[in-house]
């Protein structure tokens, strides 16, 4: 029991670092600044939405790739070969939490 609690503390210290490392980032998209890009045209909007998806996705699976190393165990294995549901579970949340963020920060 006592390695559990340790393993639960090592993990809470890792979430709460990153969460320290995002918090410049995220005062940073708040700020808003006067010059912003506004495209005029149809085909600008279209084009940024492109760059900006493709932006958004590259970021999304950086943050992924980067939380799959921090953590001690393999995720791609525990979700495919042992079909471990809170492993999928965690890893739809850590998804879902890093594309809020990115899209925030496109928004912005």
């Amino acid at each position: 029991m006592r390695n559990v609690m340790q393993t639960v503390g090592v993990y809470r210290s890792r979430a709460l670092a990153g969460l320290l490392l995002l918090l410049p980032f995220a005062a940073q998209a708040q700020d808003s600044s006067p010059t912003r890009y506004q495209p005029q045209t149809l085909g600008d909007q279209v084009i940024s939405t492109l760059i900006f998806s493709v932006i958004g996705i590259l970021v999304a699976v950086a943050g992924f790739k980067l939380f799959d190393a921090v953590i001690r165990f393999d995720l791609e294995r525990e979700i495919c070969e042992r079909q471990n549901i809170a492993a999928a579970i965690l890893a739809g949340a850590v998804i879902l939490g890093i594309c809020l963020i990115v899209g925030l920060v496109v928004l912005s």
